[in-house]
Order: C-alpha cells, then sequence, then structure tokens
C-alpha cells in the first residue's frame, strides 16, 4: 500500500495544473485495493463566481459512461435476457420495415465496440442531430425513434470491417437492452449498476438546479451554462454520455472493474470482465473501454475520456497494479484534457512506480 501524501501538497500541485491550463475547477481521485486513498478538488464552481467546488460535488462524466453501459449489458448477457451476438433483427423486429436492410445482422458486440458500421459522430450530423433533439416522448420510444433515424440510411462502411467511433452505437444497444428488459435504460443503470454498488450521487444529465450554486456549472467558451437542454447532449443519447456523479461514487465502478479483471468481484463473471475488457481492433477498443499497450511499465491499462463539450472526464484503471485513478473538469475545451491528463500522471505516478 503507497502511502498517501498530504492533503495540502495534493491541492497545490492539481491547484498548480488548473492554473496553468486556465480551467475553473479540476478534481481527481485515486483508488487502490478498492478504496479512495486520495482525493482533491480546487477551483471554483462557476469562473464567475467565488464559490469553489469541493469533493463531494458531481460531474458530468461524458463518454465514462459508455463503460457504464457496456457493464449494464453484461448484466443482461449473463441472465440470458440478451446476448453479445443478439442481433438487430432479432432485438427489434418491428422496426425493420424502417431500417435500411444492411443493419439486420449488426450485433450488439459490433454496436459496443464501434464496429457496426455506423458513422464516425463526434461532430454531430447537420441532419441526423436536429431531428434528434426534436424527438419527444417517452424515452423508449424516443430511442426507437432514435434507431429509425439513424439506420434508416446504408452503413457509412460494411459492418465489421474497421473501427468507427459512433456515440449513436451506444444509443441503438441501449434501444436493444431496453426491449430485452422491458424498461428504460435509465432504470435499468440505477437498479443493476448504480444501487448494487452504492453510487447514490449518479444521475443523468448536467449536475445542478438552474440559479441554485450548489454543484459545478460546465463552461463553454469560458462561459459558464446553467443546467438544461442546452448544456448537455439529447437524453435520448444517454446511454453514450450522460452520467454524473461525484469521484465517490466513480471509484466505486471503477474499484468493481479492478476486482472483476483479478476475478475477485462476484458482480459478474470473470469471463464477462475478461470480455468487456479485450479489444475488438487494432485501435485498441474493447467493450466500453480503450485498452492500453500490453507492455507498459504498468501492464495493460483500460481507461475512457469523455467531454459533452462543458465538462471533461478520465477514468483510467491499470488492473495489473490495483489502482485506478479519475480526474475531472468543468470545461470541455482541449487544454481540459490535457489538465486531466497532467494531473492524472501526478497523481498516479507513486502508485504505479515512477515516484
Amino acid at each position: 500500500m503507497t502511502r498517501a501524501r498530504t492533503k495540502a501538497t495534493l491541492e497545490a500541485e492539481l491547484e498548480a495544473i488548473r492554473e496553468k491550463h486556465q480551467l475553473p475547477a479540476l478534481a481527481v481521485s485515486v483508488v487502490q485495493d478498492g478504496e479512495t486513498v486520495e482525493i482533491a478538488a480546487v477551483g471554483r464552481r462557476r469562473n464567475d463566481s467565488p464559490v469553489p467546488v469541493s469533493q463531494s460535488d458531481l460531474w458530468h462524466l461524458g463518454s465514462c459512461t459508455k463503460a457504464m453501459t457496456a457493464t449494464l449489458i453484461a448484466t443482461l448477457v449473463e441472465e440470458g435476457a440478451l446476448g453479445w451476438g443478439t442481433t438487430i433483427a432479432e432485438s427489434l423486429p418491428d422496426l425493420l420495415p424502417d431500417l435500411d436492410p444492411a443493419w439486420r445482422s449488426v450485433s450488439v458486440e459490433q454496436l459496443l465496440s464501434h464496429r457496426s458500421g455506423l458513422p464516425e459522430d463526434r461532430q454531430p450530423d447537420a441532419v441526423i442531430f436536429p431531428k434528434i433533439r426534436e424527438i419527444k416522448g417517452p424515452m423508449r420510444e424516443q430511442r426507437r425513434q432514435l434507431v429509425r433515424l439513424v439506420m434508416g440510411q446504408a452503413p457509412a462502411q460494411p459492418p465489421e470491417t474497421g473501427m468507427v467511433y459512433s456515440n449513436y452505437g451506444y444509443s441503438v444497444a441501449g434501444a436493444m437492452a431496453e426491449a430485452a428488459a422491458r424498461d428504460t435504460w435509465e432504470n435499468l443503470l440505477r437498479a443493476r449498476v448504480f444501487e448494487p454498488l452504492g453510487m447514490n450521487s449518479a444521475g443523468y444529465g448536467p449536475p445542478g438546479t438552474p440559479g441554485d450554486l450548489s454543484q459545478p456549472r460546465g463552461h463553454e467558451d469560458g462561459k459558464p451554462v446553467e443546467p438544461g437542454i442546452e448544456a448537455d447532449n439529447p437524453a435520448v443519447c444517454g446511454p453514450s454520455n450522460s452520467v454524473h456523479c461525484h469521484l465517490g461514487d466513480l471509484g466505486r465502478f471503477a474499484a468493481l472493474h479492478l476486482a472483476g479483471a483479478q476475478g475477485k468481484s462476484g458482480f459478474l463473471r470473470p469471463e464477462t470482465f475478461a470480455d468487456l475488457h479485450r479489444s475488438r481492433s487494432p485501435e485498441g477498443y474493447a467493450l466500453g473501454w480503450a485498452v492500453g499497450e500490453q507492455d507498459t511499465p504498468v501492464g495493460p491499462t483500460v481507461s475512457h475520456a469523455g467531454s459533452n463539450g462543458l465538462w471533461t472526464a478520465i477514468t483510467w484503471l491499470s488492473p495489473p497494479k490495483n489502482v485506478a485513478c479519475l480526474v475531472a473538469a468543468n470545461a470541455g475545451v482541449d487544454r481540459a484534457l490535457e489538465a486531466c491528463q497532467a494531473a492524472l500522471r501526478f497523481f498516479v505516478s507513486p502508485y504505479i512506480g515512477e515516484a
């Protein structure tokens, strides 16, 4: 067990990183052997307010949500309600008349590993995205409508021929999970992941309430944005990128996957965790996780970064070292990712033998 550094040392280093990258706030947590061993948060909830952030504040996780969606689906796979190989045709047969025939054989595994044939969408499509923003109604029907919109046209490339990062793929997989379990993705994730892990702070969309500065605000172009529909992607896209929580609860999720990688979880079978962490492409993407190089000093890693343009987060795990590092900022600019990466390197270094 590595002896934790002083709170003052951690906060001073984190503050130096925050100031260098000109961010409103920055927070980091380290989990080792299933316990939070270091945590720090510096800066302000709004860049135009003196109210400081705290260690218990909520952070929007962006695409770190993908690992949670994949974990949820893994619970359905173990129960037999869904399979990694379950196809669109098997899961959503009533939608087939509205879909291009090439999507019929696309599977859950292909959607979660970005090998479905859906196009790159980190820059939203100018035609499809506005239509998705306009979808109304019950959430399960909204996701079915999203499937119709994104799969009503032919694949950008033949399925399984290469990895192309697609947020919509996770929304489609979420719709398949909803069909299998007859409930919304939001309810399923809460009941099957958040509640068993004690992630009581977890929720969806931008944290906080408009006009109440009890939680940080995301920032766009240096300006704080109040919670609301303009402060996040459409809720229908939630399975890809909508979860928020405090770093303590994100640490619970990280600890689950560290234990699972060592066959010590009990939450899912060891072979299921191995499936979640196994790369499906030369780019090193598994199911909700990016897989790091095998020949690094810490061995293989699994991680994910996320941003909705107003926040940035990183979830980073080294199963061989049984350590995780979680970082978040309330801004979405490139320098926020650089700051998060710098904070990660500093905080995790003594736990992986680099300091």
